[in-house]
């Protein structure tokens, strides 16, 4: 599974373009560069219950009602409580792409990379002539 990463905090008020908060709008999520909608997940862990959907709604103080957690990358457009567009983000994804994330922690291999990408290997080891 690709990295995940949180797009915005419970904690962030979001502004249409004109500068006013927007409360009683809503957020929402697309492949980026596409309109094909994209789910988002209310925690890092992207499973077991915790799938947002494509939208997101914002409370009275224009602020999402959980974190927005997603991973790759993604287009977001901002409503108004009429269903009017009055901002976006564009190409939210990973700091520097999916290749800077750290691969999630496995006891029995090491890390390793091609140049590009960090992937786990096995963990080869020679036996100790001395026997310890």
């Amino acid at each position: 599974m690709p990295a995940a990463f949180q797009l915005y905090r419970k904690s962030q008020t979001f502004f249409g373009d004109d500068g006013q908060e927007i409360p009683g709008g809503y957020l929402s999520f697309f492949e980026a560069g596409t309109s094909t909608p994209k789910h988002v997940y209310a925690n890092k862990s992207m499973g077991d219950g915790t799938d947002n959907g494509v939208t997101v709604a914002l409370d009275a103080s224009s602020r999402p009602s959980l974190a927005i957690w997603g991973s790759g990358a993604y287009d977001v457009k901002i409503y108004d409580a009429d269903d009017v567009q009055v901002g976006e983000d564009l190409q939210i994804e990973i700091p520097g792409g999916e290749a800077t994330a750290l691969l999630a922690l496995d006891p029995d291999k090491f890390l390793t990379n091609d140049g590009a990408v960090m992937s786990w290997a096995d963990t080869a080891q020679v036996p100790d002539p001395t026997g310890h």
